[in-house]
């Protein structure tokens, strides 16, 4: 479990710091539970780096299950996975010592696209996550 939460303080960290973010996401459903997938994408540091480059990531976000299948569930399955990502970064020493809280807004004004397998329900996301 401390490896989780340090993790999520650690992936609010490097979305604080980032420019811009990619969002990705699916479903699937097993035993009539459904599953929701999600993944970001972004530029964040290198720590194997001295001079402070940054570098592409793919971060996991979790698979958590979901009530549906709906573009609304999966916006509820996205808001609820990055508030949890906020409140432990904010409530660590980490994002106290950072100096600025990271707000949910902030992290979907950063959100520039969606990497989507362009069926109708995924493209629905998308325009409902603009949306916010």
């Amino acid at each position: 479990m401390e490896e989780y939460v340090a993790s999520q303080i650690q992936l609010g960290f490097e979305i604080a710091e980032a420019e811009t973010l990619w969002g990705s996401g699916d479903g699937t459903g097993h035993w009539n539970v459904q599953y929701y997938a999600q993944h970001i994408n972004m530029k964040a540091s290198d720590y194997k780096s001295s001079n402070g480059a940054k570098q592409h990531v793919t971060c996991f976000l979790g698979i958590t299950p979901s009530f549906d299948s709906s573009s609304e569930e999966s916006i509820k399955d996205w808001n609820s996975v990055l508030d949890s990502i906020v409140d432990l970064y904010n409530c660590s020493p980490l994002g106290k010592q950072h100096g600025s809280l990271l707000c949910i807004v902030d992290i979907f004004a950063k959100l520039v696209g969606m990497m989507t397998n362009h069926c109708a329900k995924e493209m629905k996301d998308v325009c409902m996550l603009e949306e916010l």
